[in-house]
């Protein structure tokens, strides 16, 4: 089971770190204030835009990692759960040859 979430969770991982490298290349200097205010408010908006389209794919990569990550915990509590178990099985076992 654990394959299946790593292989379910590997593409949008890959698809994550890309998106943090492209984010370090974003280029968001002050603009500059000589320019009229019609300009520096499409320039403004153009950086809204792609702020929020980076949010936007951020919150649906998030979306699908997040579900994976549940599933993962949950097999994770199971498998320690078992161990657990098969570990008072054998203590008690032992303990049953000893008497």
């Amino acid at each position: 089971m654990s394959d299946s979430l790593i292989v379910n969770i590997e593409p949008a991982k890959q698809k994550l770190e890309q998106f943090i490298e492209e984010v370090k290349r974003l280029y968001l200097t002050p603009l500059n204030e000589q320019l009229s205010n019609n300009e520096l408010s499409k320039q403004y908006e153009a950086r809204r835009r792609i702020i929020n389209q980076k949010i936007k794919f951020l919150e649906s990569y998030i979306g699908i990692i997040e579900p994976n990550n549940e599933k993962r915990l949950e097999y994770i509590q199971k498998a320690s759960k078992s161990l657990k178990k098969k570990e008072e099985e054998e203590e008690y076992a032992t303990v049953i040859k000893e008497k």
